[in-house]
């Protein structure tokens, strides 16, 4: 019976590491750009809401109001604090 060659451990053991080590890359990406898209939309609806609220706001401090709640809304959403 012939030994296993010690190489071809080894880089199965590399090839491994290495897939894995791309699977988390990939991975994180994913999450990064799902969270990158996922803020965006935040901001846009949060920028569309301040807008809706100012042309409506019947006075300049109600429709700083509304902004300063559209903006703490879209930072909210942003750092994943909803």
């Amino acid at each position: 019976m012939a030994d296993p060659s010690p190489e071809a451990g080894s880089s199965e053991a590399a090839s491994e590491a290495a897939s894995d080590a791309a699977s988390e890359a990939a991975t994180g990406a994913a999450s990064e750009a799902a969270s990158d898209a996922a803020t965006e939309a935040a901001s846009d609806a949060a920028s569309e809401a301040a807008t809706a609220a100012a042309t409506e706001a019947p006075s300049d401090a109600a429709s700083e109001a509304a902004s300063d709640a559209a903006t703490e809304a879209a930072t909210e959403a942003a750092t994943g604090k909803v």
